[in-house]
């Protein structure tokens, strides 16, 4: 039996075996490369139609072919778990993100262990911007960030 401390009544359950199994303890890891799973990151394809999916595997290996081995597995529409073995080839992927994938933006974040594909903001891409024939006297990083936030958020100027 339970008990509610606020109505101090003991409130019985159909099964009160069934509260001991649904208590699970799991162990936590903090390490950002598993040596046999890898380094997780997630692909999002940003289309209001999602291509084939094979085309889209076989764009991503074409680009991708020179730079090692990366598994690449679609895990819902438009979304890919990709899977890669070193950190030097996981901060590249992410550092030159996004990337151009069949004319469509395809943005690759770092997929922590301890958050599910469905808590990750797959609908949002970091870009690189540069302004062009801005006077001199006018290049502040006060004007950068008025720029940048004409065109969404600003990370950095």
């Amino acid at each position: 039996m339970a008990t509610n401390p606020e109505i101090c009544e003991e409130i019985p359950y159909e099964d009160e075996s069934m509260i001991e199994v649904m208590s699970v303890n799991f162990e936590m890891s903090t390490d950002l490369l598993d040596i046999t799973e890898g380094i997780d990151l997630v692909g999002t394809l940003i289309a209001d139609i999602e291509p084939g999916v094979g085309g889209i595997k076989a764009a991503l290996m074409g680009i991708w072919r020179t730079l090692g081995q990366i598994r690449i597995l679609r895990v819902k529409p438009n979304t890919y778990s990709l899977t890669v073995g070193t950190e030097k080839l996981a901060r590249k992927l992410l550092s030159e993100s996004p990337w151009n994938v069949k004319g469509y933006c395809f943005t690759i974040k770092h997929w922590p262990r301890y958050h599910s594909i469905n808590d990750l903001d797959d609908k949002r891409a970091t870009y690189w911007i540069q302004g062009h024939g801005i006077p001199r006297d006018q290049i502040t990083v006060n004007n950068g960030r008025i720029l940048g936030n004409m065109l969404g958020s600003v990370m950095e100027v």
